[in-house]
């Protein structure tokens, strides 16, 4: 059920930096391109997430230093390499994004999209790029209504 704080009343999409979602709330959240695609719903990401969980090496049981993987996601991208090319309506409850990778299964729901939010006091040790991710979506907004003022108007 649909309630102010899952019920959005403003969606911007800068297509090659941000997805913008004003909640009925009062509650903004600000997604980096890369970090949305990282959290993908799909049953393939999901799948790919928990095998790459259940793969890391778990530390020896004395202690000490265990190998290290970096995963995709950690790697820096040339700027516009993940993007969204396609955002369509599915239902009253969800978008679904097609991406410039080709990727277009996951059905992004309003509940997890405002659970997911960068904004929240939870994520706030999240990182994407260096950077705190909520702190990152706000300069992301900023230069997007910099370069692109009629998508803000």
């Amino acid at each position: 059920m649909a309630t102010d704080a899952t019920t959005p009343v403003d969606i911007r999409i800068d297509k090659k930096r941000l997805f913008y979602v004003a909640w009925k709330d009062g509650h903004v959240s600000r997604f980096p391109l890369g970090y949305l695609r990282k959290i993908c719903p799909c049953a393939t990401c999901n799948d790919l997430r928990q095998k790459l969980s259940d793969a890391q090496p778990q530390p020896p049981a004395g202690g000490g230093f265990t190998s290290l993987n970096v995963l995709p996601d950690a790697a820096p991208r040339p700027v516009g390499s993940t993007e969204i090319t396609e955002a369509h309506p599915v239902g009253r409850y969800a978008l679904q994004f097609v991406w410039s990778d080709g990727h277009d299964t996951g059905i992004y729901s309003f509940d997890i999209l405002r659970a997911q939010s960068p904004a929240d006091p939870y994520q706030a040790d999240e990182m994407w790029e260096g950077k705190p991710v909520s702190r990152l979506g706000e300069d992301l907004e900023a230069e997007s209504r910099a370069k692109n003022a009629p998508l803000w108007e």
